[in-house]
């Protein structure tokens, strides 16, 4: 983050843009204790004959820096004149003194460490610089968000409007309407909670939107810990930032408010925007959901700009008449990964190696695009390329890949190198986790209260123990005074544990392709994935200690290649039928494509001697190598094997 202007620079800034009469006029309120609030008033033979250089020395001098550090934009946005008067100006200066330390102190290390609130301290996170997609439609996927993204990577890519996160209250909806309520949808670990941070510490720093008075972002976790108290507006925005009691924000002739909503997809509030009262007078008490509803429909608060963030699944939990933009966040291009690597690593040797690995996985590319991924593919591969003695053999499928990175936490939360290796200890809370993880991903949740963790087996007075050993791994958040919630740092992350925790217990790789089947929307797609890598040798291995030793697997990979090869021989679906052939990756399997090349070779590929599940396969090897072909369908794989026949 670039360096914040000191206290003397921004006050001094301030005092430049009052004029002669209202400088005078400042300074005598400066005396007065009764205006003051209880802060110490400047002597008279101090301050009088004082200009503005000597003025900003005496305020620093009587109240300190932690008082006086505010941005020069806290002055020439309120109208002496006509509006508020130099009493009601100068509490609104000291409540913004202590609005924007406090602000700036919590943001400047949330932008590098994202965190939606509270105590743990999150990964190391380089910020990327990313514009949003303005979305052309309202309608929203239900369906995984990796098989969302695998799917747009086998589309036409088509020319898209875009805007700048600094931008978004700038312009004009479609309909020609000023921009007031925007949506941002992306999947998890997408990077939208680190954007919402990024904008509310450019208005900070002075950077951008200077025509806003406040900026309040809040998180849905954070609201769901009050869901059940009533408050009036002035009251819930000074719950969580205290440094506002002094000035009533809900006078919107005088004050222009932005509030950031981030993670809708987490929220347990109804928002009930049929049943749900319209509030109206900002001094009425209601419910945090009633307060909600009524600004994000304009009845509370109209003059507020809102920004709400959401997985897409929950987006249309928002009537779509309240939003009059939705933009989302796509993730990283090639470029940006590069970019990012290249931050992370400052070593260009260590990038040569990591981008290439990437790409020569298509799950792995896919992932990538999300932040989180690439920050755990850094962790893995610093720790294998560079801080080892000798370098590893580099992850060759997901499974592998998320074994090590679980195995690295644990290395560095271990006393003696003797530890390194996984001991009963280690084992009994990866099993809790994972039984944790498998059982909230069956209801679809990623934040976690108490009562989850106690009906998992976990013993709260012990889960410090938890976040301590696995401190990338597994979170808890929450501001001081709430209830405390908990989540993996990342869906991908409770997908493997789950996936992990399931191979160590109970279910076959036979019924869980069958349960992956029964999901359309794709839900145990990822899971699947991991459940059958771990079948691996590989992976067998880096779990020695973890897991029983048991015989050859062989068989039991054998067994479930052939039942996968037998359920794409059926009329599957094509995103299940996609799935299977990335699980049949997970298995090192490659003789699918082996036996087109040899066909090919032979000069005999034929619409006779291809099976549904070879020309699928050759389908979508095409299809990955050519990114800029047609997109898949059904009915693309169905007259596939015509144009085989043609060769």
């Amino acid at each position: 983050a670039s360096a914040v202007p000191t206290s003397e620079e921004l006050v001094l800034r301030a005092l430049k843009d009052l004029g002669d009469t209202e400088l005078k006029e400042f300074k005598w309120y400066l005396q007065k204790s009764e205006v003051l609030g209880g802060l110490p008033i400047i002597p008279k033979s101090r301050i009088d004959k004082a200009d503005r250089t000597d003025t900003v020395d005496q305020m620093l001098h009587t109240y300190c820096e932690s008082i006086v550090e505010i941005h020069h934009k806290t002055f020439k946005n309120v109208n002496i004149g006509c509006g508020l008067g130099l009493t009601q100006m100068l509490k609104f200066i000291l409540v913004a003194f202590s609005f924007n330390k406090t602000l700036l102190t919590k943001l400047q290390g949330s932008v590098e460490n994202p965190q939606k609130s509270g105590k743990s301290k999150a990964k190391e996170q380089i910020f990327i610089e990313v514009n949003l997609t303005i979305k052309e439609t309202n309608e929203f996927s239900t369906e995984h968000e990796i098989r969302q993204i695998e799917s747009a990577s086998r589309k036409i890519a088509k020319p898209e409007k875009t805007i700048s996160y600094d931008d978004i209250f700038k312009g004009h909806s479609g309909k020609g309407k000023q921009i007031k309520m925007m949506m941002t949808t992306g999947m998890a670990g997408i990077g939208k909670t680190v954007l919402t941070q990024k904008f509310t510490q450019n208005w900070a720093e002075d950077k951008a939107n200077q025509d806003f008075h406040f900026i309040f972002p809040l998180s849905f976790r954070e609201l769901n810990a009050v869901k059940h108290r009533k408050f009036k507006l002035v009251d819930l925005v000074q719950q969580f930032f205290p440094e506002t009691r002094e000035v009533d924000i809900s006078n919107s002739k005088e004050f222009r408010v932005i509030f950031i909503l981030d993670g809708l997809d987490e929220s347990q509030l109804p928002l009930d925007f049929i049943g749900n009262k319209k509030v109206t007078d900002p001094k009425e008490s209601a419910l945090v959901d009633v307060l909600l509803t009524s600004i994000i429909q304009g009845t509370l608060l109209p003059s507020a700009n809102i920004w709400i963030t959401t997985r897409p699944t929950a987006a249309s939990q928002i009537p779509s008449k309240h939003v009059d933009m939705v933009t989302e966040v796509t993730g990283f291009n090639h470029a940006q990964k590069l970019e990012y690597f290249r931050k992370k690593y400052r070593d260009d040797k260590l990038v040569s190696k990591t981008m290439p690995y990437i790409n020569a996985s298509q799950s792995l590319k896919t992932l990538c695009q999300m932040p989180v991924c690439c920050w755990i593919t850094a962790v893995v591969l610093e720790d294998l390329l560079k801080n080892r003695e000798e370098e590893e053999q580099l992850p060759k499928t997901l499974a592998e890949l998320y074994i090590k990175f679980l195995l690295v936490q644990f290395r560095q939360k271990a006393v003696t190198e003797a530890e390194t290796q996984w001991n009963l200890s280690c084992k009994e809370k990866i099993l809790s986790l994972g039984k944790l993880a498998y059982e909230q991903l069956q209801k679809g949740n990623l934040v976690f209260d108490q009562s989850d963790l106690t009906a998992s087996g976990i013993n709260i007075k012990l889960v410090s123990v938890f976040t301590g050993m696995f401190p990338e791994i597994f979170k808890e958040e929450g501001e001081q005074g709430q209830a405390n919630v908990f989540c993996f740092t990342h869906l991908s992350v409770q997908e493997f544990l789950a996936a992990l925790y399931v191979h160590l217990t109970f279910m076959t790789s036979q019924t869980a392709v069958d349960k992956a089947l029964q999901s359309p929307k794709g839900d145990q797609d990822m899971f699947l994935r991991f459940l059958l890598g771990l079948l691996q040798p590989s992976s067998q291995s880096l779990l020695k200690g973890l897991v029983k030793e048991t015989e050859n697997n062989t068989q039991i990979i054998q067994e479930a290649i052939k039942y996968i090869k037998d359920k794409l021989d059926a009329e599957l679906p094509t995103e299940q039928s996609i799935n299977l052939l990335y699980c049949l990756n997970e298995l090192n399997d490659n003789s699918l494509v082996e036996e087109i090349q040899r066909f090919m070779s032979s000069g005999r590929l034929t619409v006779d001697n291809l099976s549904s599940a070879q020309c699928l396969s050759e389908f979508h090897l095409h299809n990955t190598v050519n990114m800029h072909k047609a997109p898949v369908n059904n009915d693309h794989l169905k007259y596939f094997k015509l144009t085989f026949a043609q060769t």
